[in-house]
């Protein structure tokens, strides 16, 4: 199974991705919007606005992680 973060890095722009310690950003946009409405967790992710660029994105909780 490959989780929300996964399938971001394959279908999603880098410039779309983003985190904060181990919360995953994913600029709304219609890929993300598919990726939320299948993820396992719906309940968890919010949504915010962006301070500089003024576009929303979604915040998915402990969705984040690097490999070593």
């Amino acid at each position: 199974m490959i989780n929300i973060y996964e399938q971001a890095l394959k279908l999603m722009n880098s410039n779309d991705i983003d985190h904060h310690e181990s919360d995953l950003y994913l600029r709304k946009n219609p890929i993300s919007d598919k990726l939320v409405k299948e993820y396992d967790y719906p309940k968890q992710i919010t949504t915010f606005k962006d301070n500089i660029d003024h576009v929303m994105w979604y915040e998915i909780p402990c969705a984040y992680y690097t490999k070593n």
